[in-house]
């Protein structure tokens, strides 16, 4: 491998790596930010409970259900239509 190459090879990995550190950067940011002011309430609700409307869960769920079954008749009909 020649200095060039070398040399580019360098820069490259530079740039993957300045790359994943800002990544890395962004996800500790959003840890800090939002994730960590969060722990006393997660504390409080484990401590406490929560109350939960039953039947807004089952109304919900039945939305989520119709939804679904849209997407899945979709996903069959695009599958049918773009087979080869």
């Amino acid at each position: 491998m020649s200095f060039i190459q070398s040399g580019n090879a360098i820069t490259k990995s530079e740039n993957t790596i300045y790359l994943q550190l800002q990544a890395f950067s962004k996800r500790h940011q959003v840890f800090i930010d939002m994730e960590m002011p969060l722990i006393p309430v997660l504390i409080r609700m484990e401590r406490h409970g929560v109350k939960i409307d039953v039947t807004q869960l089952h109304k919900h769920s039945a939305e989520l259900a119709k939804s679904l079954q849209v997407l899945e008749k979709q996903a069959h009909e695009w599958r049918a239509a773009n087979l080869i």
